[in-house]
């Protein structure tokens, strides 16, 4: 025979699930916040008229890559 909860049980069920459901949303209005924040992070990253320091040498090691393998290409073409 199948039991049956009674009134009490049933209510202190609903009272956890409610406050589970609370915190959910509490966490989810949180989330939001930060994901406005990090769009106006990113915003004014894009807006910056600067380059970056990390910007900058990747930009001097392309340079210097390129260097060197157009020195060594042109080494190469011109021995024949």
């Amino acid at each position: 025979m199948v039991e049956r909860p009674d009134d009490r049980e049933i209510r202190d069920k609903l009272i956890k699930i409610e406050t589970l459901l609370e915190h959910i949303l509490t966490m989810l209005d949180e989330g939001k916040a930060s994901h406005k924040d990090h769009d106006l992070r990113i915003r004014v990253l894009e807006q910056r008229k600067y380059i970056s320091p990390s910007g900058l040498w990747t930009a001097v090691c392309g340079a210097i890559g390129t260097g060197v393998a157009l020195t060594v290409l042109l080494d190469r073409l011109t021995r024949n």
